[in-house]
C-alpha cells in the first residue's frame, strides 16, 4: 500500500494533496486541491483494490486529474475540439 501512496501523492505533487490513513476496510481518502484554485478540490474514497492493482490506480489517477482541471474551468480535450471544429473562438482568462 505505501507504494500505491507513494505513486498517488507523485502524481499530484503540482497540487495540494493528503491521504488519510487506511480505513478498516483498507480503503483511503485522497484529496487533491489545485494550488490556484480554491473551488478545484476533488476527494475521493480509494479502495483496497484500486490501491492493489496498478492498472485500478492508473485510472483512479486520470480521473482525479480529469476532475480537478473541470472543477478548476478548464475543457475537456474532446470539447474543445468540437469548439475548434465549429469555429468558435476561445479565449484563456487563466493566463
Amino acid at each position: 500500500m505505501e507504494n500505491a501512496i507513494e505513486r498517488l501523492t507523485a502524481a499530484f505533487s503540482t497540487y495540494k494533496c493528503s491521504v488519510t490513513a487506511p480505513r478498516p476496510d483498507g480503503s483511503i481518502v485522497l484529496t487533491v486541491q489545485d494550488r490556484q484554485c480554491d473551488d478545484a478540490r476533488v476527494n475521493r474514497v480509494i479502495s483496497a483494490r484500486q490501491l492493489g492493482e496498478s492498472q485500478l490506480l492508473k485510472t483512479v489517477i486520470d480521473e482525479v486529474r480529469k476532475d480537478v482541471s473541470l472543477r478548476a474551468g478548464a475543457l475537456a480535450p474532446q470539447s474543445m475540439a468540437v469548439l475548434r471544429a465549429t469555429g468558435a473562438n476561445m479565449l484563456r482568462y487563466s493566463e
